[in-house]
């Protein structure tokens, strides 16, 4: 979207927010979709995580979010992390800064270009030797780690499940039996 950036730099003015969600194009082969909240608000902490988890607009990535600089300190990838680092980060921020006021905008500041060959797609690099999810690795980190309430431990509960159910079922016939066995065991405890 043009001028993009001056549009976020407006609305944290206008919202006095600490953080800015803003929306996204997917983009997949030649089509170019809007991905965005359904209205503009201001959210809570609790609502934030479960949008970080569960909608498709917001997503726990780094790539739509703006942060104040005051934000900084409570930033932290932890390195040992190779899928979902940015949604641990996000959470983090959010369990750490429970004052934050969270603003949710529709300003496209992102143009996502989905890649069947990525990495994310990759089995090999998605799951670890002894059969776990990676992503999944993340989401029970971001459980047991960060100080989350009851609704937010669920939120990540259910993307645990969804993430479990997708890949279980897109790529089932080349999951190892490791694999499926894990899998099917994060579903039934979600």
């Amino acid at each position: 979207e043009i001028n993009s950036l001056g549009k976020v730099a407006d609305a944290f003015d206008k919202t006095k927010a600490d953080i800015i969600i803003t929306a996204f194009h997917l983009i997949d082969g030649h089509s170019k979709k809007l991905i965005a909240a359904e209205r503009e608000e201001s959210i809570g902490i609790s609502k934030a995580i479960d949008y970080y988890n569960n909608h498709l607009g917001i997503r726990g990535s780094v790539w739509n979010k703006f942060f104040r600089q005051e934000l900084k300190s409570s930033m932290h990838f932890p390195e040992d992390l190779t899928h979902l680092e940015d949604g641990y980060m996000n959470a983090g921020v959010l369990s750490s800064q429970r004052q934050a006021k969270i603003y949710v905008s529709r300003i496209c500041t992102y143009n996502y270009v989905k890649n069947v060959e990525g990495a994310s797609r990759d089995l090999q690099e998605c799951f670890e030797e002894d059969g776990q999810l990676k992503y999944n690795i993340a989401l029970h980190r971001m459980i047991n780690e960060l100080v989350l309430t009851k609704e937010e431990k669920k939120s990540i509960r259910e993307q645990i499940c969804r993430i479990s159910t997708e890949y279980f079922y897109q790529d089932g016939e080349r999951l190892s039996g490791e694999m499926k066995a894990m899998l099917r065991e994060e579903i039934r405890k979600s």
